[in-house]
């Protein structure tokens, strides 16, 4: 049974990866990962290829923990977040 259980939160876990839209504009934005990092950077890429206009219009200029206290309005359980910052490439 316990096992069952732990299976069950383990799929659970996976499926609740996202992503939080922090800021984007034409020239690229910044995006939190939520959940996994694994299971949400497939979904950064769809809303970074999204943002540029394609799959290759993008760049990642920077990742890495920030802060994410900048949502008072939620608890926070964790104060760091996984945050991947893009610009949009010429075409």
């Amino acid at each position: 049974m316990k096992s069952a259980l732990l299976l069950w939160a383990l799929a659970l876990t996976a499926c609740s990866a996202g992503v939080r839209i922090v800021g984007t504009s034409k020239a690229g934005g910044e995006i939190a990962l939520v959940g996994s990092r694994e299971s949400a950077m497939p979904k950064a890429r769809d809303e970074m290829a999204r943002v540029c206009g394609g799959v290759d219009t993008y760049e990642i200029t920077e990742e890495g923990e920030a802060s994410s206290f900048d949502k008072p309005t939620q608890p926070v359980k964790d104060p760091k977040e996984w945050r991947v910052r893009f610009q949009c490439k010429a075409r």
